[in-house]
């Protein structure tokens, strides 16, 4: 059973380090995701990042014949990993232009090399200025013409200048958005969402050591147990000290064992330092139900939101980590569960045996 858990919790590491390196590879964790309600222009955009210091993507989502066009202000590529294979990508000099997905290519073309070739998108003709690798997305450069559309989501993505003052950066550009009366469902900071995978490493390893100590600790209560019933039964004949002396092989033992804890408890200690808590699941008062409760709907409303406006990349793709990760936890269970029943029913038998 206890090779199990430690198997367990060791898949739960190795899959919790594969989620947090693709995500790092797919998406640049020092940025922010801004679901915007409100039709915002460019300008206004524009006027906060200068303001702000910070660099800056805007896009305009629509499903279109099936696709998912973008419009967008251009700098995706510094947010996302966006392979563009022909061409280039989208800068917010280019006017009527368009990047399109290979399979998109391939769809209208017969062939991925399209650059220089026109496609009509949203009612108007753009050119084609470059190719995605393994992509189904229309990317076209913002126009304030195309504005009046009923696009399914806004998005705007900001990065600090610089990673020292990044916290504060982000509380900086939140109060001006605010004061300029732009409205939001959800700020998505990447970096908390990425950290949580190492969260998850962290428990694991000191679910790990716990798993591990136990025996140890076990052994260890007893020792002391049968060592403290000794002195008490010759405590009238003998000196506290001289006991211990006498049975210095068992106290080396105890010591040992102590020793042990004291290092393992302070790995724990230095390990729990580094895992970092979102404020979403931070309830206002910890000692209050109903703060937990609140807490709970909070996350609810903030799901159901997500449900009815769509997801962004970064979120589909922190989906699917997750989802694989539970998968293949779950399979490995569902394996030991179909295992010989002869070997469940050995099982059972030395657990009652012993």
């Amino acid at each position: 059973m206890v090779i199990k858990r430690i198997y367990i919790l060791t898949l739960i590491i190795l899959c919790s380090l594969t989620g947090y390196f693709y995500l790092q590879e797919n998406h640049n964790p020092y940025s922010v995701e801004v679901f915007i309600e409100d039709l915002v222009t460019h300008e206004k955009i524009k006027e906060i990042a200068q303001s702000q210091s910070i660099i800056y993507s805007l896009n305009y989502e629509i499903k279109y014949r099936n696709e998912n066009v973008m419009m967008t202000t251009g700098y995706d590529t510094m947010f996302k990993n966006i392979n563009v294979i022909e061409g280039n990508f989208i800068t917010m000099a280019d006017r009527n232009a368009v990047v399109i997905g290979d399979l998109v290519s391939n769809s209208y073309y017969r062939t991925s090399e399209s650059v220089g070739r026109n496609l009509t998108i949203l009612g108007k003709e753009h050119i084609v200025i470059g190719v995605i690798e393994d992509s189904t997305d229309i990317y076209v450069s913002y126009d304030e013409k195309l504005l009046n559309r009923q696009w399914d989501r806004i998005i705007l993505r900001f990065m600090p200048p610089s990673d020292s003052i990044f916290d504060r950066k982000v509380e900086d550009v939140k109060r001006v958005i605010d004061t300029n009366g732009i409205r939001y469902s959800e700020m998505i900071v990447l970096r908390e969402k990425i950290d949580s995978y190492v969260n998850y490493i962290i428990a694991a390893i000191i679910g790990i050591l716990i798993t591990l100590a136990i025996k140890p600790g076990l052994k260890l209560i007893n020792d002391i147990k049968r060592l403290y019933k000794g002195y008490k039964e010759n405590h009238k004949t003998i000196e506290w000290y001289r006991y211990i002396i006498n049975n210095k092989k068992s106290t080396l033992k105890i010591c040992i064992l102590l020793g042990g804890g004291v290092i393992v408890a302070l790995i724990m200690y230095q390990l729990t330092k580094i895992i970092t808590i979102p404020k979403e699941l931070i309830p206002d008062n910890l000692f209050s139900p109903v703060s937990y409760i609140n807490q709970a709907k909070s996350l609810f409303e903030i799901w159901y939101e997500r449900m009815n406006r769509g997801f962004s990349h970064f979120l589909i793709n922190r989906l699917l980590v997750n989802f694989s990760m539970i998968a293949v936890i779950f399979a490995v269970q569902i394996k030991w569960l179909l295992k010989d029943p002869c070997q469940i029913h050995y099982e059972g038998e030395q657990r009652i045996e012993n």
